[in-house]
C-alpha cells in the first residue's frame, strides 16, 4: 500500500505543479512527511493521504474491488502467466495483454522492467510470437533497445508463419 499511496501522492502533486514544501505548509506537517510518503518509505494513514491529496487542491476517493479482479499484469512474464493458467480453465484471457499495454503508457518508466526479461514458455507459439513482438515494440517506443529475447522468438515465429 505504500507504493500506491506514493503514486497517488506524486501524481496528485505533479498536476498541480506544487512543490513539496508547499503541500507539507497546507497539510499541516513537515516537508519530510512529504517526502517519507512520495518515497514509499512511510504507508500514510488513509486520513493524513486525505490530507496530503487535498493540500494538492485534489480529492482522495477511495473505493473497492471484488477479490477476484487482478491488478494489471506489469511485465510480459506474468502475461504469459495469467494466460497459461486461464487457458487451463477455459478460453485464455488475452485481455491481460491490453491491460499491460494500458499500465505501461501509464507508467513509461517501467517499460525497461516489463520487457527486459523473457516471460516463460505460455505454451502458446502464437502467444510467445506476440509477447516477443510487443515487447519490442514498448522498447523501440520508449527509446530502448529491443530486448535481446525477443530476436530469438520472433525468429521461431518466422518459420512458422509466425504472427
Amino acid at each position: 500500500m505504500a507504493g500506491e499511496a506514493a503514486e497517488l501522492l506524486r501524481q496528485a502533486r505533479r498536476q498541480s505543479a506544487l512543490p513539496m514544501r508547499v503541500v507539507a505548509a497546507r497539510a499541516g506537517v513537515p516537508v519530510s512527511t512529504v517526502s517519507r510518503v512520495e518515497s514509499g518509505r512511510v504507508d500514510p494513514t488513509v486520513g493524513m493521504l486525505h490530507r496530503l491529496v487535498a493540500a494538492t487542491g485534489q480529492r482522495l476517493i477511495l473505493g473497492t474491488t471484488p477479490d477476484d479482479a487482478a491488478p494489471p499484469p506489469e511485465t510480459v512474464g506474468e502475461v504469459s502467466a495469467r494466460w497459461r493458467r486461464s487457458a487451463a480453465r477455459g478460453p485464455a484471457d488475452w485481455a491481460c495483454l491490453r491491460s499491460l499495454a494500458t499500465y505501461l503508457a501509464d507508467h513509461p518508466e517501467r517499460v525497461d522492467a516489463a520487457v527486459r526479461r523473457p516471460p516463460p514458455p505460455s505454451g502458446s507459439a502464437m502467444l510467445d510470437d506476440v509477447l516477443a513482438g510487443v515487447a519490442g515494440e514498448l522498447a523501440a517506443q520508449a527509446g530502448l533497445p529491443r530486448p535481446t529475447w525477443t530476436r530469438s522468438r520472433s525468429r521461431t515465429g518466422a518459420g512458422r508463419g509466425g504472427v
